[in-house]
């Protein structure tokens, strides 16, 4: 990330010092969607997540950093770092009824993607959480029918933004 030395396995693709720059970030996070979120916000929500239909969400950092390395390299290679095995049980931990959940089920990918990747990252990353928690994989709940276009990593030079209403626009490089 920073072109520095990976000191420890541990690290994964990025070193300590680009880890601890994600894991020390102090920001007020929204209680729903987990997004950060202004201090003196109503019941510690964003606001902008009202309108989604989903109860809660959380997640181990934000999108950058040895974060995103991370997890562009989960894609290539079915393996979870300590260092994000350690952010993965954090955010588990961070949910408030998770005494509830009965069992993790991982967004399948398509048969074709599949075939061409080897592996499900999503059920390497429920494996791994099911392995810290307990808690058992249905990686047959869910069946993907539609092969959706590729997420931003294979897009090319696509920019996506997100507007205040939470409105997703694409804009051309």
């Amino acid at each position: 990330v920073c072109g520095g030395a990976i000191e420890s396995w541990r690290d994964g693709v990025a070193c300590s010092g680009c880890w601890r720059e994600i894991e020390q970030e102090a920001v007020d996070l929204c209680a729903k969607c987990w997004a950060p979120a202004p201090s003196a916000s109503s019941a510690g929500r964003c606001g902008r997540c009202d309108h989604f239909a989903f109860n809660v969400v959380r997640s181990c950092g934000p999108y950058r950093g040895a974060m995103r390395e991370a997890v562009l390299r989960l894609k290539g290679a079915p393996h979870i770092p300590p260092r994000l095995r350690g952010a993965l049980r954090q955010a588990f931990d961070a949910l408030a009824d998770s005494n509830l959940i009965e069992s993790i089920i991982p967004t399948p990918l398509h048969p074709k993607r599949l075939a061409e990747r080897g592996f499900n990252q999503a059920e390497v990353i429920a494996r791994e959480l099911a392995a810290l928690t307990g808690l058992r994989v249905d990686p047959t709940a869910l069946i993907r029918v539609k092969k959706t276009e590729l997420h931003r990593a294979g897009m090319g030079a696509r920019l996506i933004a997100m507007d205040e209403t939470g409105k997703i626009n694409r804009l051309e490089d």
